[in-house]
């Protein structure tokens, strides 16, 4: 078994120690796998099988994770579904993955949902449904026998494989689905025990959705020393989850940048909370703002911040900076982990030396086998992630921004992550975010959507931004509009929604 049996070969040593607690639910890892024995042995009893697609949709976190870690230990392909995915667009994932077996606690089992399940999943056979802590299957049909896509590609697992699907489109419109061997999953994971010297002292709080692949890694990695892992239901509001993390006393913490640009200096003081467990914060999923980095190491001064670099496609970390004092470099997001080569690349594909700026390519050794049913990956070669950054002079790369932060002016490339890091120190503004937008006749430029802080006048507020603009940035970079905004939210795959003021 290689890896995989690092994620469970510590257990035994470890039974009376809580591996999960949930609304005063407790499992210890002498349970856990007490639980997973049993959930194996159902599963294979109700149509799971050998090489089996089995999708998993489930809002229990504790019943998810046996779930999940059953599946983990089989030699399946695991679909983990976003639970705010319904109707048409849960039947089209189900369908796009050959699913086979459908796993739920959120699924209604009337006669028409199954008609419209067994209807879209050609090779669909069987569901199990949890209603009110009961276990409901469903025998839906027979099935086609289909052949798995990497099955048909030649690709093979002896341990089965992670299908993640990205919030990303592909050019046909259909979401894209990772698929990942899971012994490259796992050994990503224990990269991160590595460099955040986890240990069975550990104990982390888990918010992010565990669909998300950053969140499923944090899990892994846990698990794998015979951590602790919290679930909470305060998933969303910051205030929330800072009162979560000191009282549950964790140990760390790990969120996109939302979850800290959102923070906010008077409820950390007058909330009065304490963080003296917090060993370490992380931040992953996208670019952290230099300004928000000086924010964190001001509010937590004793905890080290790891900021991140990854993508799904990497399951999912390729670098990471650790900062754990004011003297540290900030700006960039490290060198890549053992097994991952980052280079920089012109539109064209040809490898920029310099310097300069270019689209991100890495190649690392646990990388995903391809997109299903869309393209396989060659592993010789550089996958280009669609981020913007550059290698400085230590080789520590660099983050600019997506392909999509970045405009062009008579040839002339601004990106806007320049512009927030900027706005972003003065007094009045709480949150922003810059957008590029397209003109009809005049191409591309920038939208500056705010957050004003609700001690300001915006009126005021306003105007003193577009003279800083004036002042700081020439007619090309500056923003052409400014968008008042009541404050951004996060969608479910952690990506941030902008609700306009009214």
């Amino acid at each position: 078994m290689g890896i995989m049996s690092d994620l469970f070969s510590r257990w035994a040593g470890y039974s009376e120690r809580v591996a999960f607690e949930f609304n005063k639910q407790v499992i210890t890892y002498g349970e856990l796998k007490e639980r997973i024995d049993e959930k194996i042995a159902f599963l294979e009893k109700n149509g799971v099988y050998r090489k089996s697609h089995v999708a998993i949709k489930i809002t229990n976190p504790i019943r998810y994770c046996i779930n999940f870690l059953a599946l983990w230990r089989m030699d399946v392909t695991i679909v983990p579904i976003d639970t705010q995915i319904t109707g048409e667009g849960l039947l089209e994932l189900l369908a796009q993955s050959d699913v086979d077996v459908f796993i739920s606690d959120v699924f209604d089992c009337s006669n028409e949902d199954l008609k419209g399940l067994n209807k879209a999943c050609k090779c669909f056979k069987n569901i199990v449904c949890y209603k009110n802590d009961k276990i409901q299957t469903f025998k839906i049909s027979e099935g086609e026998n289909v052949v798995p896509w990497e099955t048909a590609q030649g690709i093979d697992s002896e341990n089965g494989f992670l299908l993640l699907f990205t919030s990303g489109t592909s050019g046909s419109g259909k979401s894209k689905g990772v698929l990942i061997k899971k012994e490259n999953f796992l050994n990503n994971a224990k990269k991160v025990v590595a460099y955040t010297e986890l240990t069975e002292n550990d104990s982390i709080l888990l918010t992010l959705p565990l669909t998300y692949c950053f969140a499923l890694s944090q899990l892994l990695s846990h698990l794998m020393v015979c951590g602790k892992c919290y679930f909470t239901q305060s998933t969303r509001v910051t205030q929330h989850l800072l009162s979560d993390i000191a009282g549950y006393g964790v140990t760390n913490y790990a969120s996109t940048p939302y979850f800290f640009e959102t923070i906010e200096k008077d409820y950390l003081q007058n909330a009065k909370l304490d963080f003296h467990n917090l060993r370490f914060i992380m931040s992953a999923g996208s670019y952290l703002a230099q300004g928000v980095i000086t924010q964190i190491r001001e509010y937590f001064p004793e905890t080290i911040l790891f900021n991140n670099y990854g993508q799904t496609e990497a399951s999912p970390r390729i670098s990471y900076n650790k900062i754990s004092s004011v003297n540290d470099e900030i700006e960039s997001v490290g060198k890549p982990l053992p097994g991952v080569e980052i280079r920089i690349f012109d539109e064209t594909g040809k490898e920029i030396k310099d310097g300069s700026v270019g689209i991100i390519g890495y190649k690392s050794e646990d990388g995903m086998e391809g997109y299903y049913k869309q393209s396989l990956v060659n592993k010789q070669e550089f996958l280009l992630s669609g981020d913007l950054g550059y290698l400085n002079e230590e080789g520590k790369l660099v983050i600019k921004g997506r392909k999509d932060s970045m405009i062009k002016v008579n040839g002339r490339k601004v990106y806007k992550n320049v512009i927030e890091e900027e706005l972003y120190q003065l007094p009045f503004i709480k949150n922003i975010r810059i957008k590029k937008e397209r003109h009809r006749y005049f191409g591309e430029y920038f939208i500056a959507y705010i957050v004003f802080d609700e001690n300001y006048d915006i009126k005021t507020s306003l105007s003193e931004i577009r003279k800083y603009c004036r002042k700081h940035f020439d007619k090309v970079s500056r923003p052409k509009k400014y968008v008042i905004c009541e404050g951004f939210e996060l969608n479910s795959n952690q990506k941030v929604v902008i609700r306009e003021g009214k």
